[in-house]
């Protein structure tokens, strides 16, 4: 006999719990990245999924582009974050100019 679809949902609904508690705290859970009027916000789709705490800071790397190629970069401003979200000095504002984040607890 099959089992009655609410404990097929109640099992359905523990299996992805249970996936989202164990992977989604183990990668880089930074969603929706904003750059607006020279700051950086973002979302933390672990801490929203409340399956870990938000960490006391994020350390942001912001990097230059050339040739819209990450591998072909150079460091702008220094790693920062903590309360800071403001981006660092010297990102480029013209048209067509690329800039990169590497976001981390």
């Amino acid at each position: 006999m099959p089992p009655p679809k609410k404990a097929l949902v109640d099992i359905l609904i523990k299996r992805r719990d249970k996936i989202l508690r164990t992977y989604l705290p183990a990668v880089n859970p930074i969603v929706a990245p904003r750059l607006e009027d020279n700051r950086l916000t973002f979302e933390n789709a672990a801490v929203r999924a409340d399956v870990a705490t938000a960490p006391e800071a994020y350390r942001a790397s912001w990097f230059l582009l050339r040739q819209h190629d990450r591998r072909d970069s150079s460091p702008v401003g220094s790693d920062q974050r903590d309360d800071d979200d403001r981006c660092p000095a010297g990102l480029p504002t013209t048209t067509g100019s690329f800039v990169a984040v590497d976001i981390s607890r």
